[in-house]
């Protein structure tokens, strides 16, 4: 069969769509008048392999339904939608086939199923935030309790040894009931709130929600605050969360690589700008991580 011999036809309102009619003989015609039905090159060995085969496959059936991929010449992904039945066509065998261009179609898919899993990923982070509000509430009680007798005992003793026990017992029970009013602002449902925040006292309490954590990984932090308060406007537990994420990875990534490390955490004041610079002595992050960090519940 010669080049000219594949005939094509486009409608639909700018849908790609065509009528083939291809002797089972003439698989490189096949090959070429495919690639332009769709204006498309192919410039990957696979693709043609995978195009041969379907071609074959069809002279095999009496019916084939595929979907392929092309890669044209400037190097961009486009997907056919291929539906063939074998008929005879002037007395010879031959193949008369809807050939679609479905790749908008395959593109609304993809961000259908990413949408998905993000629902499904935010109702799992929503189950989460109450399983932890749980159990901060149940903390909340016997905290209150310790706080409450270890002040009452070192006001009543004179004894300095003992005044200096309970003195540590306070604070750090003190430390403790923080962490959990800490965790339970962080899984709190609510709406978005802007207001004014101590970036100094922000960055704190996300240090002190992630203390134990740091510590267990061998961890050491350096704070570089600026000397002044600075003060931002913005959410608090949408901070809360971005930072808390960034600790949390640098941590990971440090305790993996070396068994520890140092995280420092830097307050700038640059004109009517706040900078708060996280650094870590970590392997970094990976060129293909990059591109996606910024994407919605990614995670590695």
């Amino acid at each position: 069969m010669e080049e000219d011999e594949f005939t094509a036809h486009y409608f639909l309102e700018g849908r790609r769509f065509a009528v083939a009619h291809i002797p089972l003989a003439g698989t490189a015609a096949v090959l070429r008048g495919f690639a332009r039905v769709l204006s498309m090159g192919f410039t990957r060995l696979e693709d043609l392999r995978e195009l041969e085969a379907r071609v074959r496959e069809l002279a095999e059936s009496e019916e084939r339904y595929h979907s392929l991929r092309f890669i044209r010449k400037d190097g961009e992904e486009r997907w056919a939608e291929i539906y063939a039945v074998r008929i005879s066509y002037d007395g010879r065998p031959a193949v008369l086939g809807n050939f679609i261009d479905i790749t908008e179609r395959r593109r609304l898919e993809k961000e259908r199923e990413q949408l998905r899993e993000r629902l499904e990923q935010s109702e799992k982070l929503a189950s989460i935030g109450e399983l932890v509000a749980g159990v901060a509430h149940e903390l909340n009680n016997p905290l209150t309790t310790v706080v409450g007798f270890a002040d009452l005992t070192m006001r009543r003793t004179s004894d300095e040894g003992l005044r200096s026990q309970l003195r540590y017992i306070l604070q750090e029970a003190q430390r403790a009931a923080r962490i959990v009013q800490n965790l339970l602002t962080f899984a709190r449902k609510q709406s978005l709130e802007q207001r004014v925040l101590n970036l100094k006292e922000l960055l704190d309490g996300v240090l002190e929600l992630r203390s134990y954590e740091l510590r267990t990984a061998n961890i050491e932090v350096v704070r570089l605050y600026a000397p002044e308060p600075v003060f931002v406007s913005g959410d608090l537990v949408q901070l809360q969360q971005v930072f808390i994420n960034i600790i949390a990875n640098a941590e990971q990534a440090m305790y993996e690589a070396h068994g520890g490390g140092k995280l420092t955490v830097q307050i700038k004041v640059q004109g009517e700008k706040a900078l708060v610079h996280i650094q870590d002595d970590g392997p970094g992050i990976p060129m293909e991580v990059q591109k996606k960090i910024f994407d919605p519940f990614f995670t590695t």
